[in-house]
């Protein structure tokens, strides 16, 4: 038995010679790896002695130069078993001679014999224990330790590093951002929603495709609710205005859910900013012109069928490609071969990724030409709040979405001054626009500003209670 009087007395007879001030180096099978856990953590919480853990390669590679300047002080301990244990024999015969040792045998290093170790440990503890005058049981604690413990540091870090942060760390950790030496993430997630919810709204410039709806909607029209919050907010003398990578379609759904005497107000960009038209017009009756440098590119892609699942070579629109993420044979080779497109090679043309395409347009379009436009319309003092969801880089809300009040209702990106989010992954997509929308009230001076009430991002279960009020 591993608990039993033999047992105990055996692990006794192992570590007589141990003393507080050795080191034990542990070499272990890494299939015993929950055995060698548990002995560590004994051993260094209950302060009897300290200990190095490794395997036997790391071991080889650099770990054993402790050994060669501290013989005297090193004692060494093996996990093995049938598998590792004619390299513990092998090891253990080129150690320097008197190095003390002793080793545990766990067979297969399967499920029943790493709990068998485990009990074992027990043993073991008990035994380094004796030789080094410490009860394990209660080694003794400083005040400072208590203390320590009943801090509340983390539980405040934890709560500080909500969800919208940990996203926006997450993606700056991806990118490496230089800023991020000098700034801390959350500093700057607390200014930029201080600085949000200060401004006076004149406009809003949404997104489509993952904002406005979610991929389940994408051939119907917006949710009741969502366009109930955009009339409410045009009722109160907010611009509303789209800035889309699609063209058309966009129009018709949108033309079917806002009232017709709206339709001259809001302004439309479709194909990422390339053609911008009021909602009134139908750009199927009035298509733009061609751009010569996409057609040229557009006439490359046809030449490399082999880019492309059978059938397929994107769509175009004139002042767009659009490239569906399910017509590609390879995406990574297609990102490369596209380089080689003289049209793009000589900067003409430039892509982006959207939810479900990659979309080609002219070099100078972009979705800030929309909001440029709008904010030329906006009263004075009043701000444009752009929102979007393929905020990464490479997508094609990203330099929309960087602007000092471009929020995310999806992706980030990794620069420290880029794109952020409200409510990180917990909620994204329409829901996380029906938030921010119901958030936006008319103050005491009748001014629209986004209330941090209402947002309630200092309680997080209220953020995933999809279309609370």
């Amino acid at each position: 038995m591993a608990l039993s009087d033999e047992a105990r007395n055996f692990w006794r007879d192992q570590f007589s010679s141990l003393r507080r001030h050795d080191v034990i180096i542990l070499v272990c099978d890494p299939q015993l790896a929950a055995v060698a856990e548990a002995l560590e953590t004994s051993l260094w919480e209950a302060s009897l002695v300290p200990v190095q853990r490794t395997d036997v390669r790391n071991f080889a590679h650099g770990r054993h130069s402790w050994l060669h300047h501290r013989t005297e002080t090193t004692f060494l301990f093996g996990l093995f078993g049938h598998d590792s244990g004619e390299m513990w024999e092998t090891l253990s015969g080129l150690v320097p001679a008197g190095t003390r040792r002793a080793s545990m045998d766990l067979k297969d290093c399967g499920r029943m014999m790493n709990a068998c170790g485990i009990i074992q440990s027990f043993a073991i503890v008990e035994a380094i224990g004796l030789v080094t005058g410490i009860d394990p049981g209660k080694p003794g604690i400083g005040k400072f330790g208590r203390e320590l413990y009943s801090s509340e540091g983390l539980g405040a870090a934890s709560k500080r590093l909500g969800p919208a942060t940990r996203q926006k760390r997450a993606a700056i950790l991806e990118h490496d951002d230089e800023d991020a030496a000098t700034h801390s993430c959350f500093a700057m997630d607390k200014n930029w929603l201080e600085s949000l919810g200060s401004i006076r709204i004149g406009a809003l410039v949404l997104d489509y495709d993952g904002t406005l709806i979610s991929d389940e909607e994408r051939f119907g029209v917006p949710r009741a609710e969502i366009i109930e919050e955009l009339l409410r907010l045009s009722d109160v003398g907010m611009g509303i205005s789209f800035a889309t990578g699609r063209g058309g379609s966009v129009g018709t759904a949108l033309r079917e859910a806002f009232p017709e005497h709206l339709h001259a107000r809001i302004c439309i960009g479709y194909y990422n900013g390339a053609y911008m038209q009021p909602l009134s017009v139908d750009i199927d009756s009035n298509p733009p012109a061609i751009d010569a440098a996409l057609a040229d590119a557009f006439a490359w892609m046809k030449s490399r069928p082999e880019l492309f699942k059978q059938g397929s070579t994107g769509r175009f629109s004139k002042v767009q490609i659009s490239v569906g993420l399910d017509e590609i044979a390879n995406i990574v080779e297609f990102q490369s071969a596209v380089q080689e497109c003289p049209a793009i090679a000589k900067g003409l043309v430039k892509h982006a990724l959207s939810g479900h395409s990659i979309d080609f347009t002219p070099r100078a379009t972009s979705k800030n030409d929309v909001v440029r436009l709008v904010e030329a319309s906006v009263p004075e003092g009043a701000a444009v709040v752009c929102v979007g969801d393929s905020g990464r880089l490479g997508g094609n809300d990203n330099d929309m979405l960087s602007q000092p009040y471009g929020v995310s209702v999806g992706s980030v990106c990794g620069k420290m001054t880029g794109c952020r989010s409200l409510f990180g992954n917990a909620l994204q997509g329409p829901e996380a626009l029906l938030k921010l929308l119901r958030s936006i009230r008319l103050d005491s001076e009748n001014n629209l500003m986004i209330s941090r009430a209402r947002l309630a991002l200092d309680n997080p279960k209220s953020v995933v209670q999809k279309g609370n009020k």
